[in-house]
């Protein structure tokens, strides 16, 4: 972010230039380890290329998140929002180093990541520091913090973060492990000895026990994956495995084989049977090699695609694992076993290709293993511990995540008058939205409520309000400053159209994901469905993503798995199905921002299911899809003015809001049966029916995706209306759209997808009201990964 020439050490950074220069010191050449000399001073004004930047010494403010490094450095960034707004020229701060007039980015080097330091500062400290306008290497200007004093009056001198690794740079597995013959070493010759992971759990604190709608899906993925080998079990109970030191070294050796192969490694699902002595030392040390004992069909562990495999290796117990597998290269990283039906993981230099994610128990009998038993019993229900896991992980690292708070430092209202409003930040206290309403209507005592629609933002509870009469600005005014429990809470206006937002980027833009789901969303179907805010192109996630195919090898593991599920479809068997080829896609931007997604539900939820589904969709505009990421519709339908959307047989637009020609509404026809999303199918020919586009060719095109589900939420029934969903733009409680009772919705961390079950072969499926064949349904495209693309043709019907 920024160097060290401040201190006057003048180790080069990142901010003052390679060379070190501060705009009032002295610098020499260097690069970012060191060697320049020179010195960044406070700036009570400064100008430059006809600019002008005015602080004034020291700046007060108030603490409002709290990043931790990505290379598990002893690093943390601090984001300060200031009382009084710094004068910022347009133009001055670029897309890149995303700068308010009211934010200041502080950063420090406090020890080990794991150990708490009584310096560092909290969500919500009132804090001064004094502050610079530099300028990087690319010669972009921003602001950084110099000097820090918090409320106990301990000043800090702010750092610069851990140099970054070379992009190649991969890291030591036996390092992590302690068994490194270079333990002493910075690096040796298989990585840099640089990274700190959390210790193993206790046993007591290992699992947690699946409830609800997990429990259905898993259920239903054991049917799946069975194929009817062990028609007569079911998933009887389950048990997340929570284990982050066992997660943080699959996550690195998925990095590693990523650097080593220059590609994202392939990754499945897994089952692994062992007798239930083994099963606390699995969930603790993971799948040690030096633990093999039966090596059939070479060295390495075993995992099965079919769970009635692995039920003949559990010594006549009743639990086995779920596993996410990295394959890697095959005969490398993993063989796989067609006769037997395994995949052997080869674990080289310490990797650990192999995570247990759950642990499942197929009979209803009690544990044999007295310690097994009782580490299970400890187990905390799916509920409780996801609760507790979000305030731990998220409440610390958000303003409102422990208390109420003010949200936004720039708000306002310039229009004349508004019935809308936006309140927060709120008691993150407030689990249920009925204590929502009656916190807000009470905080609004003196206006007419016309409804209140809780707004939960990982550990954050706000609050859109619907008045039954507009306000002026004066009436509004008075509220901004109105206490909540003692405190300043925003109250903003919440029209579409409004002023004070208009020309600031998108928040959600600049953050390390770069998406906003209401960057295409007009309001058409309800007031709250849009953002007033900007939604530049450079700025998404996918502004500079490219895209790279490669081939499979016809016979490999990928290969026959893939082309197998399609062949073996029943419903597609009569079309004549033949595969041309599979081609693996790279997206390197999309595949970032997916992992940079998944770390955020995985802290809201304690865990996410990830699954590889099938997508069919337009072939004809397939490499601008895979470029450009699969996308959630719009509430606009796309006009044939349109040079982008239109022709194309659309039935909504590609475009956003800036759009000039895609601006009427999007009506329903027999369309988005169930929202505005991304729809997934579990099997080919579900998917196959929507795929579009086909040359003169003949060749057809299906996505295998991988889709992050979140906390998936499993639904069963009929719709009561056809159109009942069409206009939910986001994964809301659904249960009242249905003819039947749904499981409870978690108010508190919500869901992240839906699971819709189909009703093929029940007496209950109404056509055009339900589903035969599942469908899983995501609203944010940063959930999804195309991983492959399948060209067949068909020759028959």
């Amino acid at each position: 972010m920024f160097g060290k020439g401040h201190d006057g050490k003048g180790r080069g950074g990142y901010a003052s230039g390679r060379g070190g220069k501060g705009f009032k010191g002295k610098g020499g050449k260097s690069d970012h380890n060191g060697g320049g000399k020179g010195k960044i001073e406070p700036l009570k004004s400064f100008e430059a290329d006809g600019m002008s930047f005015d602080s004034s010494g020291w700046q007060t403010g108030t603490v409002f998140s709290l990043k931790y490094s990505k290379y598990f450095k002893a690093y943390v960034g601090v984001n300060v929002y200031l009382d009084k707004p710094l004068f910022v020229p347009p133009g001055l701060c670029t897309k890149e180093y995303f700068v308010s007039d009211s934010i200041i980015e502080c950063n420090f080097n406090y020890g080990p990541r794991y150990v708490t330091n009584t310096l560092l500062p909290a969500i919500g400290e009132r804090v001064k520091c004094t502050v610079a306008l530099t300028k990087n290497d690319k010669g972009e200007h921003k602001f950084v913090a110099q000097e820090w004093c918090g409320e106990g009056g301990a000043k800090l001198k702010c750092e610069p973060p851990p140099p970054k690794r070379e992009p190649n740079m991969s890291v030591c597995m036996r390092y992590l492990s302690k068994s490194c013959p270079m333990q002493d070493k910075d690096r040796c010759a298989a990585g840099v000895h640089s990274q700190d992971i959390p210790p193993a759990p206790h046993p007591t604190k290992l699992f947690r026990r699946v409830d609800g709608n997990l429990l259905k899906y898993l259920r239903k993925q054991w049917e799946e994956a069975s194929g009817g080998g062990v028609s007569t079990m079911t998933i009887v109970a389950a048990w997340q495995v929570t284990n982050e030191r066992l997660d943080a070294t699959y996550r690195i050796t998925e990095g590693n084989m990523r650097k080593k192969h220059g590609k994202f490694p392939d990754r499945i699902t897994g089952y692994h049977g062992t007798p239930e002595e083994n099963i606390l030392m699995i969930a603790t040390d993971g799948f040690d090699p030096s633990k093999r004992k039966r090596s059939a069909h070479g060295e390495g562990e075993y995992f099965a695609k079919n769970p009635g495999v692995s039920v003949g290796y559990c010594n006549h117990g009743s639990f086995m694992f779920q596993c996410d597998l990295i394959l890697g290269e095959e005969g490398d990283d993993h063989t796989w076993q067609g006769t037997s039906k395994y995949y052997i993981l080869k674990q080289h230099e310490g990797n650990n290709q192999a995570m247990p994610r759950f642990l499942l128990q197929f009979v209803n009998k009690a544990p044999t293993n007295t310690e097994l038993g009782e580490a299970l019993a400890a187990a905390a229900s799916g509920t409780d511990h996801v609760e507790d896991h979000m305030r731990r992980k998220l409440a610390v690292q958000q303003v409102g995540g422990t208390s109420a708070s003010k949200a936004r430092w720039w708000c306002g209202m310039s229009e004349a008058s508004t019935k809308y409003l936006w309140v927060g930040w709120l008691d993150p206290l407030l689990r249920e939205d009925s204590q929502v309403e009656a916190a807000v209507r009470k905080f609004l005592w003196d206006c007419k409520v016309k409804e209140v629609t809780a707004v939960r933002n990982a550990a954050r509870v706000g609050a859109r309000v619907e008045l039954l009469e507009p306000i002026d600005k004066v009436k509004f005014a008075k509220l901004a400053e109105r206490l909540y429990e003692g405190v300043h809470i925003t109250v903003d206006d919440g029209q579409v159209v409004n002023g004070v937002w208009t020309n600031r980027d998108c928040l959600r833009l600049t953050t390390n994901q770069h998406a906003c789901r209401s960057w295409n969303l007009r309001g058409h179907y309800s007031w709250m469905h849009g953002c007033p805010m900007r939604h530049r192109p450079e700025m998404l996630w996918n502004a500079q993503s490219t895209v790279e195919y490669e081939e499979l090898r016809e016979g490999g593991a990928k290969f026959d798995e893939i082309s197998a599920q399609i062949l073996s479809d029943p419903d597609l068997k009569g079309l004549g199905i033949e595969i041309k080829r599979i081609r693996k896609i790279t997206n390197s931007r999309q595949e970032q921002g997916y992992i940079d997604r998944k770390v955020f539900l995985t802290d809201k939820y304690g865990c996410v299911v990830e699954r590889e589904l099938w997508h069919g969709t337009c072939c004809s505009a397939l490499d601008d899809i895979l470029t450009k990421g699969l996308q959630c519709p719009s509430d606009c339908k796309a006009s044939k003015e349109c040079p982008v959307s239109g022709g194309k047989g659309m039935r909504t637009t590609l475009c956003g809001t800036d759009c000039k020609y895609c601006t009427e509404k999007h009506e329903w026809d027999k369309c988005h049966m169930f929202g505005l999303g991304i729809y997934f199918a579990d099997i080919p020919m579900k998917s196959h029916r929507y795929v579009t586009g086909v040359g003169a060719d003949g060749v057809h095109t299906l996505l295998r995706c991988k889709v992050n589900l979140g906390n998936p939420y499993y639904i069963e029934g009929n719709l009561k209306e056809k159109d009942a969903m069409h206009n939910i733009v986001d994964c809301d409680d659904p249960s009242k759209y249905f003819d039947r009772p749904q499981d409870p919705w978690n108010t508190a961390t919500g869901h992240g997808s839906y699971v819709v079950k189909g009703l093929k072969g029940s007496t209950a499926f109404k056509k055009g009201f339900g589903v035969l064949n599942t469908e899983y349904i995501i609203f944010h495209p940063l959930q999804v990964v195309p991983l492959y693309a399948v060209d067949y043709v068909v020759r028959r019907g």
